[in-house]
């Protein structure tokens, strides 16, 4: 780094290192070793920091609620009119006022919180002295409520609402796409869920979890992040570490990512959290349980191929759910479906016998394990030889409907897919193909007669279905023998 740091950068490292990747957290510390100016500048911003921290935890004074109560009575006032001190102004006050703070905080209390949840918004000690006068020509309004309801991201910007429409709190999402936790976000190469906001202490009391909010990767999936309702970070944390299946296996092809959180109904007091983190449907992945308050890895599953969907189901109706995973084992080449009980996840997925895991990982006990087979035209058309579980439904009771399609695919080909019907104790009550498929079919093949009445075409395809009994694969619904002996974690 030939140029000195600039205050933004610095504040950037100190207040939201998260912010940044690895090459530039690396250059900064470098610097900082190498240049006494920036050094000295990094100790003073420490130090003007600390007091902030100080500032929020000590009482009042008498003055600053008078104070306090005198701004909160009265509109916002006129703001300068002098060139570009009135434009900085007017452009800090519509920043801060993306941030709403209980009033009964004093006014240095509100401005540090908002220095603290918002470093990247400031250019140094000129915009800071400038915010902090802004802070006095404002209202700020109480949110009715501090709970966390739903957030929106736009334009780069998070805003996180109570269920009253207020802004609780917002914070720069660079990269994220466009969306919000009520109607979903624009579509990307995995569509990942990039906001969730769930009640994981079983307190009554939401958190933000967000992924996305680093430039490690395209979207930054490579982390995910716990905000407390106010605002405060609670704990971040990154992907970890990923099973190594077999010598000859697959190793990590793409960026790891967060691609979908779960929280099952358990039975017990306290909510349990699940992510599944993969990458971006290549091989390995994991399924791990996380820590509420700090969001250590708890237990965790290991599987041989990209696995993009995670969702619960009472599979067996008693009041308890279990974790859905699905996705593609490139071990035996098939799309795949696994049940686990998530109250004992500890393990690794069926794999052939050349690529078990190289580390000390004990076979799982999942509830059910589920390899669907390729079509004859996959074979012909796909560029890879395996197909891939890329849709789930559950209706009625329990039953779930699985979209498996074949790929990747040559650019101008789209051959559809086949759709399995899951009902009780996952018997296979039915195997069809969508329009999409059933249209190419007869068209690749010269159908005289339509595939989609080749009853024998479907029963065949049905009796390819295969299921995991704990130590070989059979043809018949089979629940995995290994389960009921697994001892459940506490």
């Amino acid at each position: 780094m030939p140029q000195h740091i600039t205050e933004q950068q610095l504040e950037t490292y100190l207040l939201a290192s998260e912010t940044l990747d690895d090459a530039q957290q690396k250059n900064i510390e470098a610097h900082l070793e190498e240049c006494t100016l920036c050094r000295e500048n990094w100790q003073m911003l420490k130090s003007f920091y600390q007091r902030v921290d100080e500032a929020l935890v000590s009482p009042p004074s008498r003055r600053d609620e008078e104070l306090a109560e005198q701004l909160l009575a009265r509109e916002t006032k006129a703001l300068p009119e002098r060139g570009v001190v009135k434009s900085a102004l007017q452009h800090t006050v519509e920043t801060y006022a993306e941030v709403v703070e209980p009033f009964r905080r004093t006014a240095i209390e509100r401005f540090a919180r908002w220095v603290r949840y918002n470093p990247v918004k400031f250019a140094g000690a000129t915009s800071l002295a400038i915010a902090a006068l802004a802070m006095l020509t404002m209202t700020v309004r109480t949110p009715k409520d501090p709970n966390p309801t739903f957030a929106e991201v736009k334009k780069s910007v998070l805003k996180v609402y109570n269920k009253e429409g207020e802004v609780l709190w917002s914070r720069m999402a660079a990269r994220i796409s466009d969306g919000s936790t009520r109607f979903g976000f624009e579509d990307s190469p995995i569509d990942p869920k990039f906001v969730t906001i769930e009640d994981i202490d079983g307190e009554g009391r939401n958190v933000v979890l967000v992924t996305g909010l680093t430039t490690s990767s395209k979207y930054g999936l490579d982390s995910l992040f716990c905000f407390e309702g106010s605002g405060k970070l609670r704990w971040r944390i990154g992907a970890g570490k990923f099973a190594t299946f077999g010598k000859k296996g697959i190793g990590l092809f793409a960026e790891p990512a967060f691609m979908s959180l779960a929280i099952p109904r358990t039975g017990h007091d306290k909510p349990r959290l699940f992510a599944l983190v993969g990458t971006i449907g290549l091989s390995p992945g994991k399924v791990t349980e996380l820590g509420a308050s700090n969001g250590v890895e708890l237990q965790t599953y290991h599987h041989r191929g990209g696995c993009s969907i995670l969702q619960t189901v009472d599979i067996d109706q008693d009041g308890k759910d279990e974790l859905l995973i699905a996705g593609l084992n490139d071990g035996f080449d098939r799309a795949c479906i696994a049940i686990v009980d998530p109250v004992a996840i500890n393990g690794h997925a069926p794999v052939p016998s050349d690529l078990l895991p190289l580390e000390p990982i004990p076979q799982s006990n999942e509830k059910y394990y589920v390899l669907l087979p390729r079509t004859d035209l996959g074979k012909d058309i796909a560029l890879t030889p395996y197909n891939n579980v890329t849709k789930l439904e559950i209706v009625g009771n329990a039953r779930i409907i699985a979209h498996s399609r074949e790929g990747p695919l040559p650019p101008d080909k789209e051959i559809g897919g086949v759709v399995y019907v899951f009902g009780k104790d996952m018997s296979l009550e039915s195997v069809t193909g969508d329009d999409t498929f059933v249209s190419t079919y007869n068209k690749h093949y010269g159908m005289k007669e339509s595939i989609q009445f080749k009853l024998e075409y479907w029963n065949a395809l049905k009796d390819s279905v295969l299921y995991w009994d704990g130590e070989k694969f059979v043809n018949t619904p089979t629940m995995n023998k290994r389960h009921a002996a697994f001892p459940p974690l506490p």
